[in-house]
């Protein structure tokens, strides 16, 4: 029986090891998403407005930004090992 207990605490880890593993994964993901669409959406209104590349530019710029935010706070959310995502208030 003591051998049962001593392997729930190593399962622990292990859960907390690939939620960790999912969230980072997800937030790379969610980065590279965010970036390609908002280049993606100015690169559309410069070819509708005629204004290339100004906006192409800005469209990528605030996608970086935005992406680099969220995955600011998913890392902090991440190291601090919380189990939801910082909520902002």
């Amino acid at each position: 029986m003591g051998e049962v207990a001593t392997r729930e605490p190593e399962r622990q880890r292990q859960f907390t090891a690939l939620r960790q593993v999912t969230a980072l994964a997800g937030a790379g993901i969610q980065f590279a998403v965010t970036a390609a669409l908002c280049t993606a959406a100015g690169w559309w209104l410069d070819g509708r407005l005629g204004s290339s590349p100004w906006l192409l530019m800005a469209g990528g710029i605030v996608g970086a930004v935005g992406a680099f935010y969220r995955l600011y706070r998913t890392l902090i959310d991440v190291a601090a090992g919380g189990d939801e995502p910082v909520k902002e208030e």
